[in-house]
């Protein structure tokens, strides 16, 4: 049996996959016509819980699962990683790349002008 702390889902911490699981399970089921096995679950968890975003705890036959991180900190995370893998860590690269096709508006200008002097204060 597994159990969600509801105290910690209520505050929004994340984990978008985790928190809908079981409607990705429905969905995943329903559109593949695959039925997720027990141990495919239990591997998912695992990783969660590798990954830090997640922690198990048990109390006898219960097990209940809480979210570590907060929906902030994990989209930040996901940027970084993004950036690192794809552009080399250079967000120059990134910005470059990503307006390459469309330019940016003034206002997308703006906005990035005032997100990097929110950065040095």
């Amino acid at each position: 049996m597994i159990i969600y702390n509801s105290e910690r889902i209520a505050h929004r911490n994340v984990l978008q996959s985790f928190l809908s699981f079981h409607r990705k399970k429905h969905c995943n089921n329903e559109g593949y016509g695959k039925e997720w096995k027990p141990q495919t679950v239990s591997t998912y968890l695992a990783k969660l819980c590798i990954k830090n975003y997640i922690q198990m705890k048990r109390a006898g036959r219960t097990i209940t699962y809480e979210i570590l991180i907060t929906e902030e900190d994990y989209k930040s995370e996901q940027a970084r990683e993004f950036v690192a893998f794809w552009n080399n860590g250079s967000l120059k690269q990134f910005i470059t790349a990503f307006y390459k096709d469309e330019p940016a508006s003034k206002d997308e200008i703006e906005e990035l002008r005032n997100a990097i002097e929110a950065l040095e204060e």
